[in-house]
């Protein structure tokens, strides 16, 4: 009787391809946490930008220096944050007696060409102010 020690070829390749599934498996239950953590991410930042540019255009606003509100104001407040988030234009309207309409149009640039491409485009966003200036 011919007695030998050790594993056949069919045992080791069912091993290796068992361990190679396991391992693509993990790898892409990692890469999926990943790319789902940097959605979660990335939608607070533009939050935060977002916020941030309401607020500033607020403070211009109340402070009465209205001429400072262009699309340069607000691509420098927005730049400021890491973000894809981009500003199309920023349109500034008085009403009577000391409120203003602030209207901001967005694009979230996903290929970070600088350009507004079609399905890019954010929701219009309009936000009132008052002056808060000393009526002379």
């Amino acid at each position: 009787m011919n007695v030998t020690k050790g594993f056949t070829l069919v045992e080791v390749l069912v091993s290796m391809l068992i361990m190679g599934m396991t391992a693509t498996g993990l790898l892409q239950l990692l890469d999926y946490g990943g790319r789902q953590y940097n959605e979660i991410a990335r939608g607070w930042k533009q939050r935060e930008s977002l916020s941030s540019l309401r607020r500033a255009c607020r403070q211009a606003v109340a402070t009465g220096n209205t001429v400072a509100l262009t699309s340069a104001f607000g691509e420098n407040i927005l730049s400021s944050i890491d973000t894809r988030l981009r500003l199309a234009s920023l349109t500034v309207r008085p009403c009577l007696p000391r409120a203003w309409f602030v209207q901001v149009r967005l694009f979230d640039d996903a290929n970070r060409n600088g350009r507004e491409d079609g399905g890019e485009a954010l929701p219009l966003t309009t936000w009132c102010f008052c002056d808060r200036r000393d009526p002379s």
